[in-house]
């Protein structure tokens, strides 16, 4: 039996770069084919995330308001740096996927904050988080720059978990 190619593809688990393969696509076609983020299940799943997090965010008004979209972004990067450090490294590198969604979730809901077209669980639009926010900051015309902000950083995570997602898809990192 001939040796395997150290640099072929035998020395991924295929069914690990399958799944990054999966992800990637899944979450970029929100960054490249601008498919409507708000309606999918997994801004349900974020959404209960940020509603959670005015409810559990202390210190005053203006940390309830930027509470939710604090929560629904720091909860899924909190879960990635914890199978980082239990050296679950390929579950982390898959959690970054998440928090670049979520980023892209938030910059979604911040690039309203003028308009304030989003339908909100409250149906009242004077209860718009960054409506509130960029107000009480004098900030509402830069909206869209804070929105494309969020945006990038999405970006950043989405690349981020597509190349950790693959070098940790590796036999190497077997655990």
């Amino acid at each position: 039996m001939p040796p395997a190619n150290p640099q072929g593809i035998s020395r991924f688990y295929l069914y690990k770069l399958g799944i990054v393969v999966l992800v990637a696509i899944y979450f970029g076609r929100f960054f490249f084919m601008g498919d409507d983020i708000m309606a999918t299940f997994l801004h349900g799943f974020i959404l209960m995330i940020h509603e959670a997090g005015h409810l559990l965010t202390p210190f005053g008004r203006f940390a309830v308001i930027l509470g939710g979209t604090l929560w629904q972004i720091f909860v899924p990067l909190i879960f990635a740096i914890y199978f980082f450090l239990e050296k679950q490294v390929y579950s982390a590198a898959l959690l970054l996927f998440l928090v670049g969604f979520s980023f892209v979730d938030a910059s979604v809901y911040v690039r309203d904050a003028q308009e304030r077209l989003l339908p909100l669980i409250t149906n009242d639009i004077m209860t718009h988080d960054w409506w509130q926010l960029l107000r009480m900051m004098d900030l509402l015309a830069y909206d869209d720059v804070l929105a494309n902000l969020y945006y990038l950083q999405g970006w950043l995570f989405f690349g981020l978990g597509c190349y950790f997602g693959v070098y940790f898809a590796q036999k190497r990192f077997a655990r």
